[in-house]
């Protein structure tokens, strides 16, 4: 390991002396050399601390402003910046297996925060007309230990198997119920929503027999929680500690493995978040009296950087960093963008959008569950939707005979006819977006709602329940 870093700073060599900066900035070569037996001066002597110390260390000077050890040497990043771009690129491939968490975490908690501070650095020191001098030595010393810090604590981490999550609302309604029950490893029937009182929405003998049926073949079922208006909401934290205390006793009376509460509503945003975070820890503490361990899960809208500003003031609504130290399951509803508008569900780049902020935010990755949608909306050919425009990936086929264009777009399997453009789901789509899941080290998945999928939806599920992820916490 000693000669693998020690060799990092060897192309922090390299770089330093072959980029534009240091013919700039060293005017004498022998300034360049010095530098470099700093680096590997200080190399060994971060290698005499205690791993904790050091991990601490790498934190504070390579994300926390680069202001290295202390010194005025911002423009060190540079070096910084091209060791973690080239040598982790380099270092992570000999872990295949768990390269794609290892490229997870540099991506997201080093590279780009460190290229940000790169670039800030950089105009601060040409504008200051700063010196890099000592500053060069520790910025390939904080680069190459960070090379190493995480490569050893991700190649340590486990694995764990994917698994599938199946929301059903239509009780009335036993379709795919049998393929479900093969693929899924949580249920999550919408057997509940609260209003001025708490509406069940099925008997709790079916409730009972649903939740049994269902454990006896080795899955887990989470009944949704329904509350769909912000006056309803703010009663619901009103009154946080009965409410709780009621929903712990249905969830024993039907036996489930715990609780997902679902709400929503786009007049809630920022000024309700403290609210909802404090009825989920009241949440969490009534469930954690009762001798049973339960799992609590929590609809989220699917943010992403910059979304509460940009068009969505009701994701502001969800902390997920706070969120996640309450519930077991973050469970982002990926879907619902073509509201009105005549356009995809959700599209490609927007899916991994919400996918890199929720890894950014939730505690751990194995928390997050990313839900697609199983059906599709029509519009007419000029654009406008209509009322009732669900449009169910089973019932697909019924339009086909009369269109004039079919086409993939933007995520979305795009049906057109003379009179309608129907932005439709197929198994490509799930299949398609079920790949982002797994390229990104996602390993839960789900589906809203059972009874608008397919047979061929629900096998490109069991192949995503086939693959396994590398858990790991995130870096706040």
């Amino acid at each position: 390991m000693l000669e693998d870093i020690l060799q990092k700073t060897q192309l922090g060599r390299t770089i330093l002396e072959r980029s534009p900066l240091s013919s700039k900035r060293f005017k004498d070569g022998n300034k360049v050399e010095q530098a470099l037996e700093k680096a590997q001066e200080k190399t060994y002597a971060q290698l005499e601390k205690p791993t904790e110390t050091r991990n601490q260390a790498i934190k504070k000077y390579s994300l926390g402003g680069l202001k290295l050890l202390g010194l005025e040497t911002l423009t060190a990043s540079y070096v910084a910046g091209e060791l973690l771009s080239r040598g982790i690129e380099a270092g992570i491939r000999t872990v295949k297996h768990h390269y794609p968490a290892v490229r997870d975490y540099t991506k997201e908690r080093l590279i780009k925060p460190g290229i940000k501070k790169v670039k800030e650095g950089l105009a601060h020191t040409y504008k200051q007309k700063k010196k890099i001098g000592t500053g060069a030595a520790i910025g390939a010393l904080v680069a190459s230990s960070v090379i190493r810090g995480p490569a050893e604590i991700i190649i340590n981490m486990p694995e764990t198997k994917n698994k599938v999550f199946m929301y059903k609302q239509n009780f009335g309604s036993t379709h795919l119920d049998e393929e479900a029950k093969a693929i899924a490893d949580y249920h999550q029937p919408n057997f509940l929503d609260i209003t001025d009182k708490i509406i069940y929405r099925a008997s709790k003998d079916y409730m009972k027999r649903f939740t049994e049926n269902r454990q006896e073949l080795g899955a887990k079922v989470l009944p949704m929680v329904g509350v769909f208006k912000k006056k309803d909401a703010l009663r619901l934290f009103e009154h946080g500690e009965a409410y709780a205390d009621s929903l712990v006793d249905y969830v024993q009376e039907i036996g489930s493995d715990g609780i997902c509460i679902d709400i929503e509503s786009v007049l809630l945003d920022t000024r309700h978040t403290s609210q909802l975070t404090s009825f989920m820890k009241t949440l969490r503490e009534r469930f954690e009296q009762e001798e049973k361990k339960y799992e609590i899960g929590i609809a989220v809208s699917p943010r992403f950087d910059g979304s509460e500003e940009n068009g969505y003031p009701h994701h502001g609504f969800y902390d997920y960093c706070q969120l996640s130290l309450q519930a077991d399951h973050i469970q982002i509803m990926a879907y619902d963008f073509n509201v009105g508008i005549a356009r995809s569900n959700i599209s490609p780049e927007e899916l991994e959008n919400i996918v890199q902020y929720a890894k950014r935010e939730v505690d751990r990755n194995e928390q997050i569950v990313v839900l697609l949608p199983l059906y599709g909306r029509a519009y007419t050919t000029t654009g406008g939707s209509f009322q009732n425009n669900i449009l169910s990936a089973r019932n697909n086929h019924l339009h086909l005979p009369n269109a004039t264009a079919t086409e993939y777009r933007d995520g979305d399997f795009v049906i057109t006819t003379a009179t309608k453009i129907f932005y439709a789901q197929d198994e490509k789509t799930i299949r398609d977006r079920l790949n982002v899941l797994i390229e990104e080290n996602i390993p839960n998945a789900g589906g809203w709602k059972q009874t608008h999928g397919t047979i061929e939806m629900f096998e490109e599920f069991k192949k995503f329940r086939d693959t396994t992820s590398v858990t790991y916490t995130s870096v706040q």
